[in-house]
């Protein structure tokens, strides 16, 4: 808890005590300690005992203060009157409170204004570090609030919760209160810890009537805050009637260079009718905004679809060419919405419709990946380009493939890429990576099966491969989705095309070991169970590496060569990968290192799927390194690593002996039981 906190829970306990003038705080009588003790008689008689005893006695003491606190408490004015007619002072602290602390908080006035006739201290602090007249006003006990400033309580004083009064009055509203501050000259240029005045909080909140008031004792306003000017922050918080207020004042209607004008939000608001007046204020159509998307009114408009603003600021001349951080015009900001009657409006008006983006894209790309079947169609009606492609070589389809994850609904993307179809764009385009849409599709990692049923059936080609060799059904196996492998499967797609590197379909599958996949493709008579990849793994002894247990039963269950071995020669390849280097250093233990190649580069290098190392024979260097189908396409020029390491034996391995070398006990115990040689 904080300082406050602990305060203030300590003033309530107390007051609490006193009003309840518990018999163990006030009683009549001492006992032989010489210590209060309860009295039989409960609170009323306490309360007339310690009453008596002060009259009786010293006016400086603690009883007497709790009996006037209590006497505060209980609205007994008589009562108060006659213990600080006594001489008891309603400012001395009983457990850090006091008398005149209460009547403050509590709210009874007449023992206040009797207080303050006796002395009491109108600027004294309360627990929690607030003036009694902050506390008055955040009661909003008007009577005493002009009591306390009558007789001298400072109006611009803040507290420790509390800003000035002025600033607390005029956020919350309390037109009375303000009036009074005013009257008694307080500080309208009083700040609260953001440096806001009392004519800032007052307009964010939407308080007219403080407003003009503020105005009218010549306050300022244009006041501007991280460039975000009075007026602004009106339209920002939609305080409609105080920003046209302020408008009609003569307040600034632009901001600084950069910064986020009136006209943008009112823009963004939709409301016509400040916008007609910011305009008829002179406000510049054209400035920008640093640094953010739609950073002009015009692109903000188009973006929001406020169509009957986008006339205005037209006819008011905003240039239609504007390119924001994004390198969009209006158009592209209304394609990438989907507004499509803006879309209308700003071709009508003279807009490029071919214009392109920093990436490359034209308003009809923008709305494929991002805006609506009626913003496209829009688009292609007005004689959009349907060929064009992006700065990646993506044309529209390829865009719709590439942005199906950023769109919510599938529902809509499927409508996009089936209009786009629909109207001759090419199912079967590549990209500068060589992919087609259905690649694509299939290589993304979420389930798009109707998406890829639809292109197929627009004639896309699932025997296109990608520069990696990976055809549509070879990135469905990778990243094992049944649901994207099944419609590929169905169409005839080539089960047994491999990747450069030699892989199937089913060896993919294989190693990722989806059992539904692996099924799927087994059960097509076409899958050539026992294909071999460069290096002469098979479906199996991928599998069995991987400790895929389910792949591996399906695989011995449809005929897979159970003697089937790594190929023991040496293949020649173009490309070394440092990354899968170091990663099979790390795997193989301290006996392994990677260090700069000197001298002549290798002769050859072999792969296999034994831990990295470096043997030699008949003088010829060789490197082993992990399976073929784990490499990457980061090529690294083969005199870039060496690798040496202890262990120079390497023998060809069956799926049995590469089960145990990896550890799959329950593997490796299915295969003797299938037959396999030990």
């Amino acid at each position: 808890m904080n300082q406050h906190g602990a305060t203030n829970r300590l003033f309530i306990s107390t007051i609490s005590a006193v009003f309840l003038m518990c018999p163990y705080v006030l009683v009549a009588q001492d006992n032989d300690a010489g210590r209060l003790r309860p009295s039989v008689d409960g609170d009323d008689l306490a309360f007339r005992s310690a009453v008596k005893q002060c009259q009786a006695g010293s006016a400086k003491s603690d009883l007497c203060t709790q009996a006037l606190m209590a006497a505060t408490l209980r609205g007994d004015e008589e009562t108060v009157a006659r213990l600080l007619g006594k001489g008891v002072d309603p400012d001395r602290h009983y457990r850090g409170v006091s008398p005149f602390m209460i009547a403050v908080t509590v709210g009874k006035e007449e023992s206040v204004r009797q207080m303050v006739a006796h002395g009491a201290n109108v600027n004294s602090r309360l627990p929690d570090g607030n003036t009694p007249l902050l506390d008055a006003l955040q009661n909003k006990r008007h009577n005493l609030v002009r009591f306390l400033i009558a007789k001298g309580a400072d109006v611009n004083a803040a507290g420790s919760t509390l800003p000035a009064p002025l600033l607390f009055a005029a956020t919350r509203g309390d037109t009375e209160s303000v009036a009074v501050l005013l009257e008694a000259n307080a500080d309208i240029g009083v700040t609260d810890g953001g440096q806001h005045t009392a004519l800032w909080l007052a307009a964010e909140n939407g308080h007219l009537e403080i407003v003009r008031m503020l105005v009218e004792r010549g306050a300022s306003i244009d006041e501007t805050h991280n460039g975000i000017s009075v007026l602004a922050q009106c339209i920002k918080k939609r305080r409609k009637d105080v920003a046209l207020f302020l408008i009609a004042k003569g307040a600034n209607v632009d901001a600084p260079r950069g910064a986020i004008t009136p006209l943008m939000l009112a823009a963004e608001m939709g409301d016509e009718e400040l916008v007609g007046a910011l305009i008829q204020r002179g406000a510049q159509v054209n400035a920008q905004q640093r640094g953010g998307p739609d950073s002009t009114a015009l692109h903000i408009a188009a973006t929001n679809g406020h169509d009957k603003i986008l006339r205005m600021l037209l006819d008011a001349g905003a240039d239609l060419n504007t390119r924001e951080l994004r390198g969009y015009t209006a158009l592209h900001s209304a394609a990438h919405a989907g507004r499509a009657t803006a879309i209308r409006l700003l071709a009508k008006r003279g807009a490029d419709i071919e214009s392109r983006s920093s990436l490359g894209f034209t308003p009809l790309l923008s709305a494929t990946a991002f805006g609506t079947p009626e913003a496209i169609k829009a688009l292609l009606d007005l004689g959009a380009n349907s060929t064009a492609s992006d700065g990646a070589g993506c044309n529209a389809i390829c865009v719709c493939a590439s942005y199906s994850d950023h769109d919510p609904s599938l529902d809509v993307v499927h409508k996009k890429c089936e209009l786009l179809l629909a109207r001759g764009v090419r199912v079967n385009s590549l990209d500068h990576h060589g992919r087609t849409p259905l690649v694509i599709l299939a290589a993304g990692r979420s389930i798009r099966t109707d998406l890829i049923k639809l292109l197929l059936r627009y004639g896309a080609d699932e025997s296109i491969s990608d520069k990696e060799g990976l055809t549509a059904l070879l990135w469905a196996a990778k990243r094992d989705i049944p649901e994207n492998v099944m419609p590929l499967v169905s169409r005839r797609a080539r089960l047994n095309a491999s990747d450069k590197l030699g892989n199937t379909v089913l060896i993919h599958a294989a190693y990722i070991g989806n059992p539904r996949v692996v099924k799927m493709l087994l059960d097509d008579p076409r899958s050539e169970v026992n294909a071999r990849n460069q290096i002469g793994e098979t479906a199996l002894i991928v599998a069995a590496g991987a400790g895929n247990i389910e792949a591996v039963k399906l695989l011995v269950g449809k005929g897979a060569n159970l003697s089937a071995m790594t190929d023991g020669v040496g293949k020649p390849i173009e490309r070394v990968d440092a990354d899968q280097l170091e990663f099979a250093r790390q795997q193989s233990g301290p006996g392994v290192q990677l260090a700069a190649k000197k001298g002549p580069p290798p002769k050859r290098y072999e792969v296999g799927r034994t831990p990295v190392r470096r043997t030699e024979q008949n003088g010829e260097v060789i490197v082993h390194q992990p399976p073929v189908f784990m490499l990457p396409s980061m090529e690294v020029t083969s005199s870039m690593v060496d690798v040496r390491g202890e262990n120079d034996d390497f023998v060809d391995e069956t799926a049995l002996m590469r089960a145990r070398r990896m550890g799959h006990r329950q593997v490796a115990d299915f295969l003797v039981r299938a037959g396999a040689n030990q």
